[in-house]
């Protein structure tokens, strides 16, 4: 977004995804289509559609620090159906934070919603398959960010 920035985002929330998603969420009906000129914004109110705290989402920190848009409720206009009016709250089980998985050091400073999803979903079908336990301590980067 800091190169190329699309005129408008556009979002399918008429039926997201919970649970490990990319690949093995359970849909959801919402019913809506989102857009917004502002990406960070248009994310945002997704986030709170679905119950998730934007304080909790490390990315927009790393969006708002760089300018790429606005995440702050407060300065985002709503048109249609309120916040209230549609909130559904999802079950995002990867974001009960990667403490789950003390046995890899995983790095995932700004690391986006999908590729926190992706790994969690990885790392416990590794449990379920009797391979977790084959390569603990092993390093997982989620970002661009080096290890400190």
């Amino acid at each position: 977004m800091s190169v190329v920035r699309a005129d408008l985002n556009i979002v399918d929330m008429i039926r997201p995804q919970e649970g490990f998603g990319p690949q093995n969420g359970l849909p959801v009906d919402f019913g809506c289509v989102l857009a917004s000129r502002d990406p960070v914004a248009v994310d945002a109110t997704c986030c709170r559609m679905v119950g998730l705290d934007v304080n909790t989402v490390s990315y927009f920190g790393a969006a708002h620090k760089r300018n790429l848009g606005n995440f702050h409720e407060r300065n985002i206009e709503i048109r249609g159906k309120a916040i209230k009016e549609v909130l559904k709250p999802m079950w995002l089980p990867y974001l009960g934070g990667f403490g789950q998985w003390p046995e890899y050091e995983i790095y995932e400073e700004s690391a986006c919603s999908s590729c926190q999803g992706l790994i969690a979903y990885s790392l416990e079908r590794l449990k379920a398959e009797g391979e977790y336990d084959r390569i603990p301590g092993s390093p997982l980067f989620l970002a661009e960010e080096k290890p400190p």
